[in-house]
């Protein structure tokens, strides 16, 4: 009887311990599963930040190129001239055309002489300066962004004249202008005669 208990009990202590340890792998099994879960929850969270920001990007894309198709339909372009006598101009100081013949879209402003470049492209512009002579040479540049784009000369002659045409790309918001150059020269400009003028050609797309 004793040995048959004892027998009784060994097999329930190892029926406990067995279920025990299917307990304790299931437990783990389950961990398992979780970590895993967790991992591919993660990684489909990446993915989609990843796909959410390609969209916006080709949105803000799509919105530029919209953009710059609708303003490709938009014209640019202005025409003005010297309309005051100039007596006197430092070096480098900008030559300000003060009466605007054509502005279409307000690009140009005739209080400072400059054209502010809408959208980056190809732009044609053209200058012509006059001096009254005084037996000296009249400079100037036609400059983007301080940078020299072409030089005009007049000669000693009175009402001498010196033209440029240039075509050239500009970045969105660059300014285009006229200034005078050097300090030898006699700046001396007579009104009516010394103009400025320029276009958009075609943005780049």
């Amino acid at each position: 009887m004793k040995g048959l208990l004892a027998f009784g009990v060994l097999a329930f202590l190892s029926t406990a311990s067995s279920s025990q340890s299917d307990l304790i792998q299931r437990l783990d099994n389950l961990e398992n599963d979780w970590h895993r879960a967790e991992a591919l929850v993660g990684q489909q969270a990446r993915e989609i930040e990843s796909l959410t920001a390609e969209l916006r990007n080709k949105e803000m894309s799509v919105r530029q190129h919209i953009a710059r198709r609708q303003a490709s339909d938009q014209k640019y372009g202005f025409s003005a001239r010297l309309n005051q006598d100039v007596a006197s101009l430092m070096n480098n100081e900008a030559i300000v055309f003060d009466q605007v013949l054509t502005n279409v879209g307000q690009a140009y402003d005739p209080t400072t002489g400059m054209f502010t470049c809408p959208f980056s492209g190809v732009y044609e512009f053209a200058a012509t300066i006059v001096s009254n002579g005084a037996h000296k040479n009249l400079d100037a540049e036609l400059v983007m962004a301080g940078k020299r784009l072409a030089r005009l000369h007049s000669t000693v002659y009175g009402f001498d004249q010196g033209t440029q045409v240039v075509i050239t790309k500009c970045q969105e918001g660059q300014h285009v202008w006229v200034r005078h150059f050097g300090t030898s020269d006699t700046p001396e400009l007579p009104a009516g005669y010394s103009a400025f003028a320029g276009h958009l050609i075609h943005i780049d797309t």
